[in-house]
């Protein structure tokens, strides 16, 4: 029992002596906030706001005493609210105030209302250290009051819940190839949308939805997002990236449709669309063809104009060569057929590469197995998939990539060289994509 009333006493005088430590160092600093030579303001700076606009908040801590220590903000959550605190150090300042000098620093927060409302800032506690000249540092905290601020909706923007707001924003379309070369059935072109917004978060930029494009495979690589902070004019621009890889499986004309997205103007306070240019390529030989008129009358015009020298070069051409053939001790006259593609070579080679996962070369020897020609008729839902997984694989640059096994190549070989469906032959089409 003396043993036991003992450890309770020692215990009780543990926490009356913790409590006083507490309370004392709590009060340490409430005779100056008392006497306001310590003080900690919010302020809004943004009037007129409306949802997913950003509102500046500028937090000011002022003294009396020089302060020991940059303040440090606390979290702050605000509900249907992004926040972001500024990543620029803390400013430091002082100034004459009624004759007095007044040591300041001052920070700056980021909210993003998400709605239409009243929104408040709740209260908060900073720590603070003071110079004292005297002794040790005088250390506490001082709180700020609760500020509120409201959110409109205008009517404009009641229609639409999928928008970017900002001072400045722009949207554009673009592709890693030149648009006006001729491409072939099987090649491929990455198009990359760019979509960016000044006084803006990367979390309120919305998901670019790449449009349903018939007569191409489309594989879409993760969206990046992501925020760009200007030191010199001191705004983050919110970016995002979205890049989408089309392989063309079908001659004729093909156009990349526009895409837009609607944007509040916070400077002219206006709803604004922004709208990609379309696209358009040319594929298989229908640029061969358009240009086959003026072509034609070229080498007719020169045909005109150089007959006479022309005529006597193949007169002399044909003489020298029949020379040549009579001179010959075996002439040959046997005419040279076209190499024909080895099919059962192609196969081993394809069969090859898989087993490499070299996937860019399995690609190209399906096509020559097919013949040059598509094949996607002849594909099952299973062959479909596998077709487009190992398409998916060639274009990556991801190493680390799931194999392809032996089995999933030879479903895909004999589909590819099933012979029961008959292919129609490739054509210009002016109906694609009109």
């Amino acid at each position: 029992m003396n043993w036991a009333f003992k450890w309770l006493s020692s215990v009780s005088l543990g926490l009356i002596l913790l409590s006083v430590c507490n309370i004392s160092f709590a009060n340490v600093l409430q005779p100056i906030i008392d006497d306001e030579q310590l003080t900690l303001s919010v302020q809004v700076k943004n009037e007129s706001v409306v949802p997913k606009q950003q509102v500046l908040v500028e937090v000011e801590m002022s003294s009396t005493q020089p302060f020991e220590d940059a303040m440090v903000m606390p979290y702050l959550d605000l509900k249907n609210a992004v926040v972001k605190n500024d990543d620029q150090q803390v400013t430091r300042s002082a100034r004459m105030l009624d004759g007095e000098k007044w040591y300041t620093q001052t920070t700056k927060l980021y909210i993003y209302p998400l709605t239409a409302g009243t929104f408040v800032i709740p209260s908060f506690d900073v720590a603070v250290a003071l110079n004292n000249e005297s002794g040790s540092p005088l250390k506490g905290s001082v709180s700020s009051k609760e500020t509120t601020f409201s959110v409109q909706k205008p009517s404009s923007m009641e229609t639409t819940n999928e928008l970017v707001t900002g001072t400045n924003a722009d949207f554009t379309l673009t592709t890693d190839k030149p648009i006006s070369d001729a491409f072939e059935v099987g090649e491929a072109v990455v198009l990359t949308y760019q979509l960016t917004v000044k006084n803006s978060h990367m979390m309120l930029l919305p998901d670019v939805k790449v449009p349903d494009i018939s007569g191409v495979e489309v594989y879409e690589k993760p969206v990046a997002k992501e925020n760009i902070f200007d030191r010199l004019s001191k705004r983050n621009t919110a970016a995002l990236t979205q890049a989408v890889t089309v392989v063309f499986q079908e001659s004729g004309k093909l156009i990349i449709p526009s895409q837009s997205i609607k944007w509040w103007d916070t400077e002219a306070k206006q709803l604004k669309t922004l709208t990609t240019e379309p696209i358009e390529f040319q594929v298989g030989a229908s640029g061969a063809l358009i240009e086959d008129h003026d072509l034609v009358a070229d080498i007719t015009k020169f045909g005109s104009q150089y007959g006479v020298y022309f005529l006597g070069l193949f007169c002399f051409a044909g003489l020298s060569i029949d020379i040549v053939l009579k001179r010959r001790a075996r002439p040959n006259s046997e005419e040279k057929t076209p190499a024909k593609i080895d099919v059962n070579t192609e196969i081993k080679q394809y069969k090859s590469a898989i087993e490499g996962q070299r996937f860019s070369e399995a690609v190209d020897h399906l096509y020559l197995i097919a013949g040059n020609r598509t094949f996607s008729d002849k594909l099952d839902s299973e062959s479909a998939l596998i077709w487009k997984q190992l398409l998916s694989y060639s274009f990556a640059k991801d190493k680390h990539k799931q194999p392809l096994t032996p089995q999933q190549a030879q479903i895909l070989l004999s589909a590819v060289t099933n012979t029961e469906s008959t292919s129609k032959p490739e054509g210009f089409d002016w109906r694609l994509n009109p």
